[in-house]
């Protein structure tokens, strides 16, 4: 038999009867998992290595802060509300903490600033898809180019369409002083 069509083999979990490719991971699919700061027992399908509390802790060591002037807009993101435009993201800090006063939870002591993603057309897409479409000198049997250049750069200006992306590595503290207490504690435990 050709070696491209030998079989490989595969493990099975012996308590869920998962099956994997790799030993290990068969090994520890249903293992124990415990948080690699702090050593607290997390549930079974958890997918990270660190506890909650304990990824906040090193989140905040990892991030610099930054001022309102990094949010482009003054867009922000924050993963504890789901914000005034929905999926966590605002522009209104005073009208997300209402919302979060009347829900009864608590707000968060950091969001991070968003960055604006301004819609454009590129005309270079078009030439591209010339050269896919057509034979080598196709681009240049083209006529008015420049105008079709100017187009798109006329049109580009009116949009207004704008999409916005946390930046993951700043926040904007809104809590001193909780942001301070998650700080004060240690980035590894000994």
């Amino acid at each position: 038999m050709a070696r491209r069509y030998r079989a490989k083999k595969a493990y099975a979990c012996w308590d869920c009867d998962k099956v994997y490719l790799d030993k290990d991971f068969a090994q520890r699919c249903c293992a124990v998992k415990t948080c690699s700061r702090c050593g607290v027992e997390t549930e079974k399908q958890y997918m990270y290595t660190a506890c909650t509390p304990c990824r906040e802790i090193l989140k905040v060591h990892r991030v610099k802060v930054a001022g309102w002037g990094e949010a482009d807009d003054g867009v922000f993101w924050t993963d504890d509300h789901n914000g005034t435009w929905g999926d966590g993201y605002s522009d209104d800090v005073d009208g997300m903490l209402e919302m979060i006063k009347d829900e009864g939870l608590e707000p968060p002591c950091y969001v991070h600033p968003c960055k604006a993603n301004h819609f454009s057309f590129d005309p270079g897409d078009i030439f591209d898809r010339v050269h896919d479409n057509h034979h080598e000198d196709a681009v240049d049997q083209l006529i008015d180019t420049d105008g079709l250049f100017a187009f798109f750069k006329e049109w580009n200006a009116k949009q207004n369409l704008r999409s916005y992306y946390l930046k993951s590595d700043c926040v904007i503290v809104l809590d001193q002083a909780r942001f301070d207490a998650l700080l004060s504690q240690p980035e590894k435990l000994t």
